[in-house]
């Protein structure tokens, strides 16, 4: 393994949101010391206009895949460092430090359109970390489960032992995009989390979680015709 960092970023017919990406990822190559990998994963999109990066773009396959978790377990079989970071279509990476020495953490997240951050919760609340703020362990035996749609970066932190509290990284932070497909499916979103707390034996934890989203899909209801 022979490079600090691996970002792995998936994309499909979001051209727009990619270049903000692409644009974000080779500003923060030039300015950081580590050695990074970037790996970019398409769906077979038709508006790519890619060009200008080929520069920072170490690996590109652009097949149809089976959905974003595939997309990524794709990523992540081609990176050869030793961590990865997944950034979607639309999000940005930043350095307030030129020399960094990487772990297994977290690093700020900046919710976009909000001045707040965003430094994790109890999984009794939902998936602790956006996957986007968290600096994985680049481990083969270790996938996104395809069986969930929306919330497999749930399961994937369980797996990793990374949804408990995590080291902070300083220096690094990103701004993650909002608009995604678990805001959109928020229902799905929640049944597959409620799942996977139960299968991982989290009872409690999961009764808690099963409470507190029936009270926020009522409110949205609430909301919506108001």
């Amino acid at each position: 393994m022979y490079n600090d960092l691996t970002i792995i970023t998936v994309n499909y017919q979001s051209s727009m949101k990619l270049n903000i990406t692409l644009n974000s990822v080779s500003d923060f190559i030039s300015k950081t010391n580590l050695k990074v990998e970037y790996i970019l994963i398409d769906g077979g999109s038709s508006d790519l206009n890619i060009k200008e990066f080929d520069h920072i773009i170490n690996k590109f396959v652009t097949e149809p895949d089976d959905g974003i978790y595939d997309a990524m377990n794709k990523g992540q079989m081609l990176a050869t460092s030793k961590y990865l970071l997944f950034l979607n279509a639309g999000d940005k990476i930043f350095c307030d430090e030129k020399e960094h020495n990487l772990s297994v953490g977290i690093i700020e997240c900046r919710l976009k359109g909000k001045h707040q951050s965003f430094w994790g919760r109890h999984i009794c609340m939902g998936t602790p970390y956006c996957h986007q703020q968290v600096i994985f362990p680049n481990k083969k035996d270790n996938l996104y489960d395809l069986n969930y749609k929306i919330s497999a970066d749930m399961k994937y932190m369980i797996d990793l032992n990374c949804h408990k509290k995590l080291k902070h990284i300083s220096g690094l932070w990103v701004e993650y995009d909002l608009d995604g497909i678990s805001q959109e499916n928020y229902i799905q979103r929640d049944r597959e989390i409620f799942q996977i707390l139960f299968e991982n034996r989290y009872i409690l934890y999961g009764i808690i979680f099963y409470g507190k989203s029936k009270i926020l899909h009522f409110i949205r209801r609430i909301m919506k015709y108001a």
